[in-house]
């Protein structure tokens, strides 16, 4: 698809004029990302025959001890044990609060897939839970999120976030009813255990390159000239500092958490916005959890 043909389909079913060349810092690049962003090229992150085409385990019982949920599981090796999570089904916590989900904690998240939790993660059980937590997001965000989202591997402003999603605004101009202008918003997964801070140069890059991108595109610098998300497991919170940083910015810092259920002997994930009840998950197309015996 050349760029012609993109100015003419829209992005994310809106229409756009201009050049992008400015996207990325190569301006012959923008033939490459554009397409893969306004088809949807998504279709091959979870297809085929690679580790994530097979089948996934069963869960066998849950008990509940000392207030918490005790869920064994038949794994595909003995390494997988337990997966053990706090019993949210108390009269303040309801079903009818939190709907059919639960928090997703990286903690549970690693029982689940490894049969190991912190304390006991190599780092390569680490870059394995972080890859496969980013992979789930682009999968929820193909199913979730509007036409012009994709996974991204082009540098902009010197800094690649995990995912971008292309769309369009408008603006009053002299003489004119309105003109059309190309923005980005970025996607950044971290499966972590802690809080995310300053301290996260990646981060911070990314919030730095947005606010450069979509000021280049002609975006205006104000109220935010666009939306950085940052998605993690449930627990896992924003700080302050880090907040502050994307308001100088005048990026407006958004973050999507993990929370889970169990449908038969499958976990499936889906992700909220934070503040949001955990019920109003059950308007999101969930993706299952895949694990392996690695």
């Amino acid at each position: 698809m050349g760029l012609a043909e993109v100015v003419e389909r829209g992005i994310g079913g809106m229409a756009i004029s201009g050049t992008l060349g400015t996207i990325v810092s190569n301006p012959g690049a923008i033939k490459f990302v554009l397409p893969s962003i306004v088809s949807g090229g998504l279709n091959s992150a979870f297809a085929g025959g690679n580790f994530l085409g097979g089948a996934v385990g069963g869960l066998s019982y849950t008990a509940n001890i000392a207030g918490n949920n005790i869920t064994s599981t038949d794994g595909i090796s003995s390494a997988y044990k337990y997966i053990i999570s706090p019993g949210y089904n108390d009269i303040e916590n309801s079903q009818n609060n939190w709907g059919d989900y639960l928090p997703l904690t990286k903690e549970i998240y690693a029982q689940y897939i490894l049969g190991r939790g912190r304390g006991q993660l190599t780092p390569n059980d680490q870059i394995y839970l972080g890859y496969l937590f980013e992979n789930q997001f682009i999968e929820w965000g193909s199913k979730n999120i509007h036409n012009g989202f994709a996974k991204n591997s082009i540098k902009f402003n010197n800094t690649i976030p995990d995912g971008v999603e292309a769309y369009s605004l408008t603006k009053e101009v002299i003489l004119s009813p309105f003109r059309v202008i190309p923005a980005l918003n970025f996607y950044e997964m971290k499966c972590s255990f802690n809080n995310i801070g300053c301290g996260t140069a990646q981060v911070k890059k990314e919030i730095t390159g947005l606010r450069r991108t979509n000021v280049s595109l002609g975006v205006p610098d104000e109220p935010y000239v666009g939306n950085m998300y940052i998605v993690t497991p449930y627990n896992v919170g924003l700080t302050k500092g880090l907040k502050n940083f994307a308001e100088q910015n005048n990026i407006d810092l958004i973050q999507y958490k993990s929370v889970y259920q169990i449908r038969g002997s499958s976990m499936y994930m889906n992700f909220i916005l934070d503040g949001r009840p955990i019920s109003t998950a059950s308007s999101n197309i969930p993706v299952p959890v895949y694990r392996s015996g690695n």
